[in-house]
């Protein structure tokens, strides 16, 4: 079981909505000051770093490209990061968008929590509604990490 931890306000509760009821994947809503000590993956929201007590050991940061604050962070603690945004720098960024499907592209290898390489290539997403950039690449981010990119497919 994979424990995630949203941590800010921006879009967690839509975060939370799109991967509550995964398998094998526990999700908490944390305060910055209170961020859950054993996640496995903390999931950055508009927060600050001044806010952000620590990143939990051994824990895998999702974060938007530019919350540069948290960067840095994770960067300077060593904590892996999986950088979301529509640049071809991030890690997980938009290759095509629409209403209700997208392709979001994994441009660089990405390490899962129980150490197999996912390689960069493209999900073609399908949702139920609408959902925020940062929302899908923050789902999809988890997902990978999780080892549960064949729920995308």
């Amino acid at each position: 079981m994979s424990k995630v931890a949203l941590v800010g306000l921006g879009e967690t509760p839509e975060i939370f909505r799109l991967l509550k009821g995964l398998r094998d994947i526990e999700v908490y809503v944390c305060s910055e000051d209170s961020i859950l000590p054993d996640a496995d993956i903390v999931v950055f929201c508009d927060c600050k770093v001044s806010q952000v007590d620590r990143i939990p050991a051994f824990s895998v940061g999702v974060v938007s490209s530019q919350n540069t604050e948290v960067l840095e962070l994770l960067r300077k603690s060593g904590t892996m990061a999986v950088v979301c945004g529509l640049s071809g720098r991030d890690t997980l960024t938009l290759s095509s968008r629409g209403q209700r499907s997208s392709v979001v592209a994994l441009l660089r290898s990405v390490k899962t929590l129980s150490g197999r390489v996912i390689e960069p290539c493209e999900y073609p997403v399908s949702m139920g509604r609408n959902v925020k950039d940062y929302s899908l690449l923050a789902f999809c981010a988890v997902l990978i990490v999780c080892g549960q990119e064949d729920y995308l497919i």
